[in-house]
């Protein structure tokens, strides 16, 4: 069975505790450039050394963000457009990437899960 491209990315996320920055990118972000901003890394890094602790952190976050937004809205597209470009107010306007590369991971998957139960604001 072939999976949706986002779906066979966290799929293999999970299974692996590891995330391909390439596939990453390809697959959810405008560019290779993004992720290592994202990441707080400069592009040399993030080709070089993509198992780096700061990259894999960003990106094994951006996966259970990713995971948990998927739960709420099957429809990859959507998702990958809500990661990128949905603001959340209660998040100060940032986008579900920003949140995650600021630091906040943790308290946007409470906030997804608590909007997947029907809880908001």
């Amino acid at each position: 069975m072939v999976l949706p491209a986002l779906q066979g990315l966290l799929e293999s996320a999970r299974l692996h505790g590891r995330v391909d920055s390439t596939e990453f990118a390809r697959i959810v972000l405008p560019s290779a450039e993004s992720l290592a901003k994202l990441a707080g890394v400069n592009v040399a890094e993030l080709r070089e050394s993509p198992d780096t602790p700061a990259i894999q952190d960003f990106l094994l976050a951006a996966t259970a963000v990713l995971a948990e937004a998927k739960a709420i809205n099957e429809d990859e597209a959507c998702v990958i457009r809500w990661f990128n470009l949905g603001e959340l107010r209660d998040f100060d306007l940032r986008t579900l990437a920003q949140v995650i590369a600021s630091g906040r991971g943790a308290a946007l998957l409470e906030y997804l899960r608590a909007l997947g139960a029907g809880f908001s604001g």
